[in-house]
């Protein structure tokens, strides 16, 4: 019995890791291009540079970096397997840096930090426009309420539908528990972050912080329940994701008022910024991206072929033949489309190629490149650069650096 016990809370453990960490899949509504009014304009395949001698104002950084350790997304047993083992080696003993957030509230973050499927966080530094300096260190988590995966995995059943299922747990994790998830990642094959530096202009600034003081507002105290979060009428919660945008969420419930769910992931979040800013380049989108079809029959909460809501077993995905495959004949698939942090950082290193003449140059990423390469530059960031927004008793190893891209 405890055996049994023991797997099932690696199963949760999981199932926790895939949303609390993980990418997020974006519906694209058809009323987003009338909702683009609100923005600096519609999404333009390139964004424009600041004109000559136009102050930028600052700049945005997205950072991103992979899962810790290869993960086998063949089938729904691979990727179950995968994390599991993860899990698994996320219980040995680390000592822990502890930090405390911008909302004034205590946490650590273990010294040889691991992820399961990668994660993307971001700091944003620029002029306002009516002066003074924006700084902030921000990222989209979950509060890892376990009895909520307990319920979608093992008393509503859903299986693989936990991949599009809207947790009520999502909030922003703003300060420096983004540095020393940072610092403290840990790589398998010794691979650092990577980050995108995007300069921008101070009414994009103002932008930024409207969205993300606007999402910092869902935040709720340590301590909160599940059912207390699950009271909350829908327009008050913070989606944790996969089929919302934070962007387009957002942009919507600007239009409509207050009765548009609004939610994300953090891959999406990070991309959000960059979105509001009229900085994000959709002619790259689908290189930050991952998809997979899902078979309905992996998918548990909805009518099977008698008309029956299907339950899914997690134990028929680990153990039985039905974790074999995504995709199964006669049965319709749902499309899982997510901005990736592996995908995110993957490209991010390709273009730092290019820009050097390195070997993971891909051909798509050096397309990229020779038409933007007149406003692009190879940067690295090193330990003493985030050295003014860590406890000033930590320290950060000086090895520790990150390669990445500067984009006027």
């Amino acid at each position: 019995m405890k055996k049994i016990l023991s797997i099932a809370g690696l199963i949760v453990a999981s199932s926790l890791l895939l949303r609390a960490n993980g990418s997020a899949a974006e519906t694209r509504p058809a009323a987003f291009g009338q909702l683009e009014s609100l923005a600096a304009g519609s999404p333009s395949q390139v964004p424009a540079a600041p004109a000559a001698g136009q102050d930028p104002g600052g700049v945005i950084t997205v950072y991103a970096y992979p899962p810790t350790y290869p993960q086998d997304w063949s089938s729904p047993r691979g990727m179950l397997g995968s994390m599991l083992s993860t899990d698994l080696k996320k219980q040995i003993y680390s000592r822990k840096t502890e930090f405390v957030s911008d909302f004034k509230e205590d946490g650590t973050v273990a010294t040889n930090y691991k992820s399961a499927v990668g994660h993307v966080e971001a700091h944003v530094k620029c002029t306002l426009p009516e002066g003074g300096v924006y700084d902030v260190w921000t990222g989209m988590v979950g509060r890892k309420q376990i009895s909520a995966d307990i319920d979608v995995l093992f008393k509503q059943k859903l299986g693989m539908g936990s991949m599009f299922h809207a947790f009520v747990d999502g909030y922003l994790a703003n300060g420096e528990e983004n540095i020393w998830r940072l610092v403290n990642y840990k790589s398998s094959s010794d691979d650092a972050p990577r980050y995108w530096e995007q300069e921008i202009d101070s009414q994009a600034c103002g932008k930024v912080k409207e969205m993300v003081e606007f999402y910092n507002s869902f935040h709720y105290k340590p301590g909160t329940t599940l059912a207390q979060l699950q009271a909350l009428p829908p327009e008050k919660i913070f989606y944790f994701d996969t089929t919302k945008d934070p962007y387009e969420t957002y942009m919507a419930r600007r239009a409509n008022g207050d009765n548009t769910p609004v939610g994300g992931v953090c891959a999406s979040y990070g991309m959000a910024l960059l979105k509001i800013a009229g900085k994000y380049d959709y002619s790259i989108d689908t290189h930050f991206r991952a998809n997979i079809e899902v078979s309905e029959r992996l998918i548990g909460g909805i009518p099977d072929e008698t008309g029956k809501i299907r339950e899914v077993e997690v134990s028929d995905l680990l153990f039985g033949s039905l974790g074999g495959s995504w995709t199964y004949p006669g049965y319709k698939n749902r499309l899982y489309d997510s901005y990736d942090p592996e995908h995110i950082w993957k490209f991010i290193g390709e273009i730092s190629d290019c820009s050097w003449g390195g070997p993971a140059c891909s051909v798509a990423a050096s397309e990229w490149y020779n038409k933007n390469k007149s406003r692009v530059v190879y940067t690295i960031q090193k330990a003493e650069e985030l050295l003014p927004y860590a406890r000033a008793d930590r320290k950060i190893s000086s090895k520790f650096r990150m390669e990445g891209i500067h984009v006027q």
